[in-house]
């Protein structure tokens, strides 16, 4: 009984000993806990408190988690430097590419953007206006090559050989000098003349452009040998006829552009 009462009592010291250093530090805890645990062998009571003294200390650790914010300042850059464009207010007019160099002069416009044609170059380097230079595009002659349904109705450009001889009766250095004012180049082919192509096909080329240059007679006879063939006669006034009626070409001759296209469709019609 007294052994009994001894082992109580030492185990009320071993309690007030560990409540004593829970006040203490982490180190002195964990020996606490040691001893008990060898006393855990001798009385179940011990372990139990030990258990819940362990938890209790256990329960008042708090753990702080700082978590560090940079806050970086972002500098602006400055804005670009403003070189031409970025207009605040934009007019478009409608021009007439005849009146373009006169209204420019007057200060009416301040840009013409569309093209003119080769022959306007002196009136614009004469006005002093400031110009550039560009690569134009190509003006052609396209035929109806169809068979008309009425068998009273010619066209002769369903004649392959009338087509053909037609290369020799347009004078294309003409048509430069007096449409273009020499600033054109003659086209014989679908590549462009002063295309890489051409350069490729140089050899070629130059013997088809001279093998169809400007011949006058030539072509005549040619077209004059078709057109009888076909079953046409030259009246005593210089008209084919076909079945007792004139043969009448019909042209759609384009106005727009640079205004070079109306004088080349009436030489051609001509």
């Amino acid at each position: 009984m007294l052994r009994k009462r001894l082992f109580l009592a030492f185990s009320l010291l071993v309690i007030v000993s560990m409540v004593l250093a829970a006040c203490g530090t982490k180190e002195k805890i964990v020996t606490q806990i040691v001893k008990e645990t060898q006393v855990v062998n001798q009385t179940q009571i011990v372990n139990q408190t030990s258990v819940v003294k362990e938890t209790a200390v256990v329960t008042q650790e708090v753990v702080q988690t700082q978590v560090a914010t940079q806050i970086v300042e972002v500098t602006p850059t400055a804005p670009p430097a403003r070189h031409g464009g970025w207009l605040d207010q934009i007019v478009y007019s409608v021009v007439s590419s005849d009146s373009a160099i006169t209204q420019l002069n007057a200060g009416a416009i301040d840009v013409y953007g569309y093209p003119l044609g080769s022959a306007s170059f002196p009136t614009i380097q004469k006005s002093g206006l400031s110009y550039a230079t560009t690569l134009g595009t190509y003006y052609d002659i396209m035929y109806n090559p169809a068979t008309f349904k009425d068998a009273n109705t010619l066209n002769p450009f369903a004649d392959r050989k009338i087509r053909e001889a037609t290369n020799w009766l347009y004078d294309r250095d003409y048509i430069n000098q007096e449409i273009y004012a020499g600033g054109s180049l003659p086209k014989y082919f679908t590549i462009q003349t002063n295309g890489p192509d051409y350069a490729d096909l140089a050899d070629v080329a130059r013997g088809l452009e001279s093998k169809y240059a400007y011949n006058l007679d030539q072509a005549q006879k040619v077209i004059s040998d078709e057109m009888k063939t076909l079953g046409a006669t030259l009246g005593s006034d210089g008209k084919w006829q076909y079945k007792g009626k004139p043969v009448t070409l019909k042209f759609l001759i384009r106005i727009d552009g640079d205004g070079t296209r109306k004088p080349m469709g009436d030489y051609v019609s001509g």
